[in-house]
C-alpha cells in the first residue's frame, strides 16, 4: 500500500490547535454563535472584512454562507450546519473550511465518462423521484425500507407514491443488478440513474463494497448523487452496522478526512467508527484528517466533538476523553506509522 503524503506538515497540527476556542475563530451576535473550523492562515474577522468588500450584504450569519465562501472568497470547499443553541431560538452555526491555498486538500472525483438516457429498468423509479423529491429523501432514510425491505404496519401513503423505488429495489437485489448497477456508477454520468445505482447498491450491505462506493460517492461533483449516498450510508451505519474492511478505500476516505464534501465529513466519522474502522489504518487517516479531527474535538457537540472523540478511540484504542493535548500527542505521534 503506498504511503499518503501528510496532509500538513507536523508542527501545523499544534498550531490548528484548539483552533474553535480562540476568540479569532468565533463570532458573536447577541442572537448567533458561529464556530469556525479549519482556520489557519485566515480569521473571522478577516473573512468578515473580505465578505464586506467581495459580497456586501452577506455575513457568516447568512443561511447561504457556505457558498459564499466558496462563490466570492474562493475557498477550496466550506459547510454551514445550523442549530438552536439552546431552546432560547438562539442559533449556532458551524462553518468548516478549507482555505483557498490548501486547495489541494480538495479532491472531488471526475464526473463519470458517459451521458445516457435514464435507464428503461430506472425509470419508474427515477419518475417517482422526480414528482415526490421530498417522499424520496425520507424513504432512503427510512430503515424499515432499506434494511428490513418491510412495508409499514399501517397504510403509508409515502409507500404508495415510491411504490417503484420499492419494486426497484426489490427486483435488483441480485448478483446481475448489483452488476448492473456499479456498472452505472462506473460508467454513467446521468445524476438520476446514479442515483437509483445507489439505492440498488444499498441493498447489499453485508458487502463491502457496497461501503465503499457509497463512501467514495461523497465526493461525486453532483450533489443530488452525493446527497443520495450520505442518506444511505447513515441509515446502514445506524441500523445495519457492520465491520468493514477500509484499506481499499482509503483513498476516498482520506479525501473527506482532508477537507472534500466538508458536508459529509461529520457523517463519515459516524460512519467509520460505527463501522470499525481498524486500528491499522489510523496512520493514513491521521494524516489526511487531523486538522479538521482536533478542530473538531476542541469545539461545541454540535460541531461533532462526541463523534471526534468516538473516531479517535476506535483508531487509538486509547481513551483520552475530550484532552486535546492529548490528542494532539497521539496524532503526532501515530503519523509516522505506515
Amino acid at each position: 500500500m503506498h504511503k499518503i503524503r501528510a496532509a500538513l506538515p507536523l508542527i501545523a497540527i499544534f498550531a490548528a490547535v484548539p483552533s474553535v476556542a480562540q476568540p479569532q475563530n468565533v463570532l458573536e451576535t447577541p442572537k448567533t454563535r458561529v464556530e469556525v473550523l479549519g482556520l489557519r492562515r485566515w480569521t473571522v474577522p478577516m473573512i468578515q472584512d473580505s465578505l464586506a468588500r467581495y459580497a456586501p450584504g452577506d455575513s457568516l450569519t447568512s443561511h447561504a454562507c457556505a457558498a459564499i465562501l466558496r462563490g466570492k472568497l474562493k475557498f477550496a470547499d466550506a459547510s454551514a450546519s445550523y442549530f438552536d443553541r439552546d431552546g432560547t431560538g438562539r442559533e449556532l452555526i458551524v462553518v468548516a473550511v478549507v482555505e483557498p491555498q490548501d486547495s489541494a486538500l480538495v479532491r472531488y472525483l471526475s464526473p463519470a465518462p458517459d451521458s445516457l438516457p435514464d435507464l428503461a429498468r430506472y425509470s419508474g423509479a427515477i419518475a417517482a423521484f422526480r414528482n415526490y423529491n421530498g417522499d424520496f429523501q425520507r424513504l432512503i432514510q427510512d430503515s424499515a425500507f432499506l434494511v428490513g425491505h418491510s412495508p409499514p404496519r399501517q397504510p403509508d401513503a409515502v409507500w404508495t407514491r415510491l411504490g417503484p423505488v420499492r419494486l426497484l429495489m426489490s427486483s435488483e437485489q441480485t448478483t446481475a443488478g448489483q452488476r448492473r448497477a456499479a456498472r452505472v456508477l462506473a460508467r454513467d454520468r446521468n445524476p438520476y440513474n446514479r442515483m437509483m445505482a445507489l439505492v440498488v447498491m444499498s441493498g447489499f450491505p453485508k458487502s463491502d463494497v457496497t461501503w465503499l462506493i457509497l463512501a467514495n460517492e461523497l465526493r461525486y461533483p453532483d450533489g443530488m448523487v452525493s446527497a443520495t449516498a450520505s442518506q444511505l450510508i447513515a441509515t446502514l451505519a445506524r441500523y445495519a452496522p457492520r465491520t468493514v474492511d477500509w484499506r481499499p478505500g482509503l483513498d476516498g476516505v482520506t479525501a473527506v478526512m482532508a477537507g472534500t464534501n466538508l458536508f459529509a465529513q461529520l457523517l463519515l466519522i459516524e460512519v467509520l467508527t460505527k463501522t470499525k474502522i481498524s486500528t491499522a489504518l489510523a496512520p493514513p487517516v491521521m494524516r489526511a484528517g487531523t486538522p479538521l479531527l482536533l478542530a473538531r474535538l476542541a469545539a461545541s457537540r454540535q460541531a461533532g466533538s462526541d463523534r471526534t472523540r468516538e473516531l479517535l478511540e476506535q483508531l487509538s484504542g486509547q481513551k483520552y476523553g475530550n484532552d486535546v493535548t492529548a490528542w494532539t500527542r497521539w496524532a503526532v505521534t501515530v503519523q509516522g506509522g505506515p
